[in-house]
């Protein structure tokens, strides 16, 4: 059964089915975030920083959803890097609230097999503050130290091999920490408690490893780089999260930071490259298995106390508490009472039953799978521009 609607067809969708005494999950709204990437329709809801920001250049070679890689998000980076005052490549979602956020880093040289070549090669999951540029010309918006944000990345660090990068950056001073890898195929999650963050990662077979804990308004604890300074760059409610892929540090320290954020970064695309005695080697790609976002629940005991500190809350603690499975999201019945943020094509998927609470308010592609009943609130609406599909297919 596939059925669609629009505004167009003048439809009054009341009460489609009437569902007994049935418990709906209303809580798990931030899972209608999710992405399986098998779907190139849901590429409508990520937002890429070039385009959103102004800055009108290229930097990946290459991003697809479910084309390079099937069922999964791939990216191609150009020259490019995230560090201070340097802005990368970022493909992101916007969220309000903690969450936790899973998902399978895979990465390798261009070559899809090897360890990259060039140094700071490295792909993963940043939260990031977001900058409003009003004018979308980052030469009139930009200030300095305004980048803030956390990620998590596997590739090529500063050592000939496989490493963890977790970059805390706080007003654009970087503070990194570089942990060994054993794998070019890992699984990372991503925990957000206001300002408090968690990073954990897990090879396949292997236990989970807590690879670092962040406070946004503590001290900047780290290996090298602006480290042992008071951070003072609280997270706002509404962050940014998403992807990063970034790779050939001798050619991008080469330049400016200014430099690096208003150029395409290819020998193709610079008609006079100051820095022209140093080579490009760009050499990454990178796959995203999915994205699942979880809602964080943590033990009424954890109220008071900082995820951040093991003096508060230990490894194992954290460890016992947030190392759970990662299926796909399908609950037996869901209550839809909002929709994302900024979500352009939102699925929402249920074995039994699905009951839709919110009218949709903004030209969006609304799916509902439900393989038993589906049904809507009274006063119910579809504006123009609008389109819903329901189907039975559930979670198939």
């Amino acid at each position: 059964m596939l059925d669609v609607y629009n505004r167009s067809e003048q439809m009054n969708i009341v009460n489609i089915l009437l569902l007994s005494l049935v418990f709906y999950s209303a809580a798990a709204q931030i899972q209608l975030y999710n992405d399986e990437f098998e779907d190139p329709s849901s590429s409508v809801n990520w937002k890429n920083i070039n385009e959103e920001e102004g800055w009108n250049i290229i930097q990946l070679e290459s991003y697809n959803f479910s084309d390079s890689v099937s069922g999964s998000l791939f990216m191609l980076p150009l020259t490019e890097t995230w560090f201070e005052e340097y802005r990368g490549a970022y493909l992101y979602k916007e969220i309000a609230g903690d969450f936790v956020l899973t998902t399978i880093v895979n990465m390798s040289a261009r070559d899809g097999t090897s360890l990259p070549s060039s140094s700071f090669s490295l792909a993963g999951l940043m939260i990031r503050t977001p900058l409003v540029y009003s004018n979308q010309d980052p030469s009139i918006d930009w200030n300095p130290e305004e980048q803030n944000y956390i990620f998590m990345a596997l590739g090529r660090a500063n050592q000939n091999r496989l490493s963890f990068e977790i970059k805390n950056t706080c007003n654009s001073r970087s503070c990194i920490t570089v942990n060994d890898a054993d794998a070019n195929s890992v699984l990372m999650r991503l925990i957000r408690r206001g300002n408090e963050i968690v990073v954990m990662t897990r090879v396949d077979g292997q236990p989970w490893n807590i690879q670092g804990r962040y406070n946004r308004t503590a001290i900047q604890q780290g290996d090298f780089g602006s480290c042992n300074q008071l951070c003072g760059a609280p997270f706002p409610d509404t962050v940014q999260i998403g992807v990063v892929a970034y790779t050939d540090w001798e050619k991008v320290s080469s330049y400016t930071p200014a430099f690096h954020n208003t150029h395409t970064l290819h020998p193709d695309s610079l008609d006079n490259d100051p820095t022209a005695n140093v080579p490009f080697t760009p050499d990454i790609r990178a796959s995203y298995d999915y994205m699942r976002f979880d809602s964080l629940i943590v033990p009424d005991t954890w109220l008071n106390l900082d995820m951040s500190y093991p003096e508060d809350i230990s490894n194992q603690e954290l460890l016992s508490h947030f190392s759970y499975g990662t299926d796909t999201y399908c609950p037996g019945h869901i209550q839809v009472h909002e929709l994302p943020l900024s979500d352009l094509h939102v699925s929402v998927k249920a074995e039994e039953d699905i009951r839709c609470d919110v009218s949709i308010e903004r030209s969006v592609d609304l799916l509902l799978h439900a393989g038993s009943s589906i049904e809507f609130s009274s006063g119910f609406q579809i504006p123009e521009g609008a389109t819903m599909i329901t189907s039975s297919d559930c979670c198939n």
